[in-house]
Order: C-alpha cells, then sequence, then structure tokens
C-alpha cells in the first residue's frame, strides 16, 4: 500500500481540524478543486493546478481520497454529485464569521444536490445554500452507511420542498456534527418543508452540537426534523439546539435519547 505523506496537510489555515491540522498521512489521494483558478483538465492532485468542479474531482476521486474545495470556492450544480466511493471525504476549507466559505447550491426543479450513497461518505465544513428553484426532491440523500456530516451550515429556503436532509434506507451509523440547519424563509406564506427526514428505519443515528434553527418563518411541515415516518433503532443526541421555535417529532418506536440543552422560542421534542 503506497502512503502519502502532506508535511502542511491539507494547507488551510481556518476551518475545520482536517483543513488545518498538519503533518497529514494517508492511504488514499487528495484532490483540489476550485471555481476560480481551477480546470477540469487539471489532474487536481495540486492545490496550484485544481480541478474547477465538483464533479470533475468526484469523477478522478477512488475509495478513501479527499476531495479539498479550496477556500472560497463556490459552484451552483443542475444536478446530483453522487458520492458512491467508499470512505470519500468532501471538506471545505476557510471559515468567515463562524461559516464556511465554500458554498454549494442546487439549480434543478428536481433531483438532489448531493447523493451521498457510498459507505462512510463525510461533508465537512461547506455551506449549503437554499435552491435556486422549486424542487420537492431531498437535498442531501443519504442511503450509505457510515455518512459523518461535520461543521456544515445547510439553508432551507422557500424553494426546499423537500427536506434538506433525509436518510433513505441503508444509511444506518450516522452522525451529524456541530452542523446549523436554519430555515431562511421571510414570509410563512413560503416556507422550507423541514430540514431533516427520513424515509425508511435507520439504527445507530447520532446528534452532536447540531442547531435546528426556525429563524424568521419556521417550517411548513411544522417541524425542523421529522423522523415519525420510521422507527430509528439507537437514536443518540445531545448539546443539540432548538432554536427559534424549531420542533422534533420522532417515531413513537424510536429507542434512544436525545437532549435538547438549548432551546429558545417554546422549541419541542415531539415523541
Amino acid at each position: 500500500m503506497t502512503i502519502y505523506n502532506w508535511p502542511n496537510g491539507i494547507g488551510a489555515s481556518l476551518g475545520e481540524t482536517l483543513g488545518t491540522c498538519k503533518p497529514l498521512s494517508m492511504s488514499g489521494a487528495i484532490y483540489f478543486v476550485s471555481n476560480s483558478t481551477g480546470n477540469d483538465s487539471n489532474d487536481g492532485g495540486d492545490e496550484a493546478r485544481p480541478k474547477a468542479t465538483l464533479a470533475g474531482a468526484v469523477s478522478a476521486a477512488t475509495s478513501n481520497d479527499i476531495i479539498v474545495l479550496l477556500d472560497g470556492h463556490t459552484e451552483t450544480l443542475t444536478s446530483a454529485a453522487t458520492l458512491s466511493a467508499n470512505g470519500l471525504t468532501v471538506v471545505g476549507t476557510g471559515t468567515s464569521g463562524g461559516k464556511p466559505t465554500v458554498k454549494l447550491k442546487l439549480n434543478a426543479a428536481s433531483g438532489s444536490l448531493i447523493v451521498a450513497s457510498g459507505a462512510s461518505v463525510a461533508l465537512r465544513n461547506i455551506w449549503f445554500q437554499g435552491n435556486q428553484q422549486a424542487n420537492s426532491s431531498v437535498r442531501i440523500s443519504v442511503s450509505g452507511a457510515g455518512f459523518r456530516m461535520s461543521d456544515c451550515y445547510v439553508e432551507c429556503d422557500q424553494y426546499d420542498t423537500g427536506s434538506a436532509l433525509s436518510y433513505a434506507s441503508g444509511g444506518d451509523s450516522s452522525r451529524i456534527i456541530s452542523t446549523t440547519f436554519i430555515s431562511i424563509a421571510t414570509s410563512t406564506s413560503a416556507q422550507p418543508a423541514r430540514a431533516i427526514a427520513l424515509t425508511a428505519a435507520i439504527s445507530d443515528l447520532e446528534l452532536s452540537g447540531v442547531i435546528l434553527d426556525a429563524g424568521a418563518a419556521g417550517f411548513s411541515d411544522y417541524y425542523a426534523m421529522n423522523l415519525s415516518t420510521a422507527a430509528v433503532t439507537r437514536l443518540r443526541g445531545e448539546s443539540v439546539t432548538l432554536k427559534n421555535g424549531a420542533d422534533v417529532r420522532l417515531h413513537a418506536s424510536t429507542v434512544g435519547y436525545l437532549n435538547a440543552q438549548t432551546v429558545t422560542g417554546a422549541g419541542k421534542v415531539f415523541w
């Protein structure tokens, strides 16, 4: 097995730990992406010669590789980025005002932004902006086991008539860490549906430091996180914030625990 050593790590000076830690040793490759300096004809293996798009990096990456979206990378997708390689990590570098500087958004009337179908796919330090047109599909669809999401910022706007993130069958053993889901709607007549949902029973869902924020206008589904469609076996939620009246609904057969440590605006957990 070839081991790659990066004495300066990924090279970020700001952002979450994977972007800033050094040195970094890994068995896979790194692909850099920048919409301002990149070209998809580049191999992407050097920060000085990055890919231009997430799709360009995904097509080159294989299992256990890292895709680095460089500080300030902004991209509008018109079709889903399917992350099918097991162990693939997509990480944004850079923060400003406590939010990631890497921004991804979807401009499509149907279909997802991200489809995490591979096992142990990770999304880290990315700002997911609201949809650009009405779309009832799931923006981030998870069907692979071991999904990880950390230090992300997820906007839900009037065009999000589906769910911002939803688990399908197979999306077991998932962790969402230090991530904010927020309704940015400005009117109760044009609300996003919900932030987090599921379509099938899953097991081992962990939430830690997650913020569910109903914003000024809330969600049309009433619940910011609605997991009532099917049971979660071993839900573990701690240090969860329900802000501006954000509510959570769980299936009656769900087992585990949820600690809504900080609540503003009378947010509630319905179980």
